[in-house]
């Protein structure tokens, strides 16, 4: 999309940029690999040796069991032997008193064989085994410690902002912050109208800009009510007098399984991830679309019907001139059809927005299951906001914690990062596909990029949740919750820039106490009964802790030098377009070097 403005988001990801981004994936890892100085081969020897451990381990765990299980039939065969001969003595004792001292000898002769064998054979054979399986698993361990040692200077490469930086790698247009700062979120909020408070908690975020206007990715956890049903049962009995087929009477006992239910209220925590993107475009403009089911090439003449049917609907409502609504229906039916934004508040500035190649290019992406994803996302537009919620996101990979990565085989890892990142970087790149398809949003940059800014170092607020999440969200669990927790963060004191920043944890969660409520039931004789019916009630719970935050020396560095060189390749270019009396006029005023010049990189 740098230039092709005629070709749209799929067309650009299948020709371009997935084996563009495969190939930027493939040669980063290697050339981390390369910068370890890991010898590949000898941690190929030493994961075939661990595999050959292992599978020794199973055959000596195997063989361990089977001898085990022998061990305790045996052990049973003897007393049973036994059992049996005293049961059999007893019985005979009156009958044949001469059998007896046969019968216990025979009894006593087999037990004693069966422990001599067991002593003599199994027992030895069990130890033996215990004591390979010991030696084994000492093995297993050194070789696992000899294995991270090899592979720690490769593990030590990996960081969060890798997979970020391989996607602005792919594709320049999208540009990631190191993390979601203060000013980033204040700049959404102030600018293009953005509401800081977020409903629930931020599990993971990302911040940047696409083409210079702001956006921010976010995981939230909400918590809402949802209604689950308990059920119990009473067995009852009844005596009851029935006639046989002879005709006579006779007592009978009747049995009867009573079942009641109860539905009560428990809290859910659905999960969901979004985009907010900033832009000046149409900042009047207000609609909302959601997934139709109409788009796709499968659905043959049923999904056909139901797209004219949608038409009707559409067309009906453009004629209705009774109410306030001032929309008409555009050529492109199917654009109409498939994106069904009939709420939109300005006909002049939608149609300003979805310009006729910007339909045909949102119909593309829309319909294509095969490189992306398909209608499967929510686009809300508020003014200067812009809401993306793609249904994708919530399977696909979104949190780029390193650790995932790690790990003491090579090749395994190589293959784990090439995966990721490849997945990840489709499901980010359709994620923003919606804002992609629209020319005007890459044309229009904020006053931001134009005139300039320097990003502050302490982390928003989002920020703080997600790092509470990740670091402290077990924490607060195993300190009698039940369920899975709301973390929400507030400052309480703001560090220097260099210093930590303060911040509160807020958790609330619930603990479930179990409650038993009696039902009343008409059972078969008639009777009620209360049938007991176990449910849990839940109980909120609130608790709360203090963390400091402060950014990482090389996160610092990052942010620095990201608005640094944004800042001085903005004024680079408008140094170019200024004559040259204004040139000289500024390096006068030494705004070059101010203030960035004791932070730049060497």
């Amino acid at each position: 999309m740098n230039g092709a403005e005629d070709d749209d988001a799929v067309t650009m990801y299948e020709s371009v940029f997935r084996a563009r981004h495969a190939k930027n994936v493939s040669d980063f890892f290697e050339r981390m690999l390369k910068e370890s100085n890991i010898d590949e081969k000898a941690n190929h020897a030493l994961m075939k040796k661990l595999e050959r451990l292992r599978s020794r381990q199973d055959d000596v765990s195997c063989r361990h069991r089977v001898l085990s299980f022998f061990s305790g039939l045996l052990i049973f065969i003897v007393i049973a032997g036994f059992a049996a001969a005293g049961v059999t003595l007893w019985l005979v004792y009156e009958k044949n008193p001469a059998a007896d001292l046969r019968i216990l000898l025979g009894g006593a002769a087999a037990g004693v064989v069966g422990i001599a064998f067991r002593c003599a054979f199994v027992s030895p054979e069990i130890r033996a085994l215990r004591e390979k399986a010991e030696s084994i698993e000492e093995s297993i361990r050194q070789t696992t410690a000899e294995a991270w040692n090899q592979v720690e200077p490769l593990n030590r490469l990996f960081d969060w902002n890798q997979p970020t930086d391989l996607v602005s790698k792919t594709f320049p247009l999208i540009s990631f912050d190191p993390y979601v700062t203060g000013r980033r979120i204040e700049e959404l909020e102030t600018s293009y109208g953005m509401s800081e408070e977020v409903d629930g908690s931020v599990l993971f975020t990302k911040s940047g800009d696409i083409n210079g206007n702001p956006f921010v990715m976010v995981d939230v956890r909400t918590v809402e009510a949802e209604n689950k049903t308990y059920t119990g049962s009473l067995v009852i009995r009844w005596s009851e007098r029935v006639r046989g087929a002879n005709g006579k009477y006779f007592t009978t006992v009747r049995t009867q399984v009573l079942t009641a239910s109860v539905t009560k209220p428990m809290p859910v925590f659905p999960e969901k991830r979004i985009v907010v993107y900033g832009n000046d475009a149409a900042p009047e403009l207000k609609f909302s679309r959601s997934p139709t089911g109409l788009a796709g090439e499968t659905g043959g003449s049923f999904k056909a019907l139901k797209k004219r049917s949608a038409l009707r609907k559409l067309e009906k409502f453009s004629r209705n001139l009774n109410d306030d609504s001032n929309y008409t229906i555009m050529a492109n039916k199917e654009f109409e059809v498939l994106f069904n934004a009939s709420d939109r508040s300005d006909e002049v500035q939608f149609r300003m927005l979805f310009t006729p190649l910007s339909q045909i290019h949102m119909v593309r992406l829309l319909n294509d299951t095969r490189a992306g994803y398909g209608d499967d996302f929510s686009f809300v537009k508020r003014g200067k906001i812009n809401i993306i919620t793609p249904e994708h996101l919530r399977s696909s990979p979104f949190s780029t914690d390193p650790s995932q990565f790690m790990g003491i085989d090579v090749r395994r890892m190589r293959m784990i990062f090439n995966e990721f990142n490849n997945e990840y970087f489709r499901s980010v790149y359709f994620a923003f596909a919606p804002l992609l398809s629209i020319p005007l949003y890459r044309q229009i940059k904020s006053r931001r990029t134009i005139y300039g800014s320097i990003l502050d170092l302490q982390p928003s607020s989002w920020e703080q949740e997600s790092i509470a999440n990740y670091h402290f969200n077990d924490c607060f669990g195993n300190a009698g919750f039940d369920t899975k927790c709301i973390l929400k963060t507030r400052f309480e004191s703001i560090g220097k820039e260099s210093g930590p920043a303060k911040v509160l944890v807020d958790a609330l969660g619930y603990r479930i106490f179990k409650k038993t409520e009696y039902v009343p039931v008409l059972g078969g004789d008639m009777k009620l009964h209360n049938v007991p019916v176990v449910w849990d009630d839940y109980r909120v719970m609130k608790k709360s802790a203090k963390i400091e935050i402060m950014p990482s020396a090389d996160a610092a560095r990052r942010v620095r030098d990201y608005d640094e060189a944004a800042y001085m390749k903005r004024l680079s270019q408008w140094l170019e377009k200024s004559s040259e009396k204004r040139r000289s006029a500024v390096n006068r005023m030494n705004i070059i070097s101010v203030p960035f010049q004791s932070s730049r990189r060497a």
